[in-house]
């Protein structure tokens, strides 16, 4: 009769082990679920700050090459600013040697070196 009460909590203790065992195993199942949501959360939220850092990247570079241009652009203005200053420089210089010069009058002389000539050899 003892054996046999022994018996009976041996498989009552069993029956829990089996009970407890089931349960484990629905955990696990949960929790490997709960896992794979979360790593798929994870892996969802990688993507969407890999995508915001790329959006945030090309508008750095929109921002640069922005900059660059109104650079490039200011210095090409600045460039035909400084062609344009050269050239009426030149073109001053030129006339400046040409009303100098003898050789733009049909006469051989501009009339105002002729008037200075002259009246240097009156004097």
């Amino acid at each position: 009769e003892m054996l046999n009460a022994q018996l009976e909590a041996h498989e009552s203790t069993l029956k829990s082990l089996e009970i407890a065992k089931t349960a484990v195993e629905k955990e696990r199942a949960v929790i490997a679920k709960e896992r794979e949501r979360v790593e798929l959360e994870t892996a969802r939220y990688e993507e969407e700050r890999k995508a915001s850092e790329a959006k945030k990247a090309a508008r750095e570079e929109a921002k640069r090459f922005r900059e660059d241009e109104s650079a490039f652009k200011a210095a090409a203005a600045e460039r035909r600013r400084f062609e344009a200053a050269a050239k009426k420089e030149e073109t001053a210089r030129r006339r400046a040697h040409d009303d100098a010069s003898p050789s733009t009058s049909p006469t051989g002389a501009s009339p105002d070196a002729a008037r200075f000539y002259g009246s240097a050899a009156r004097a």
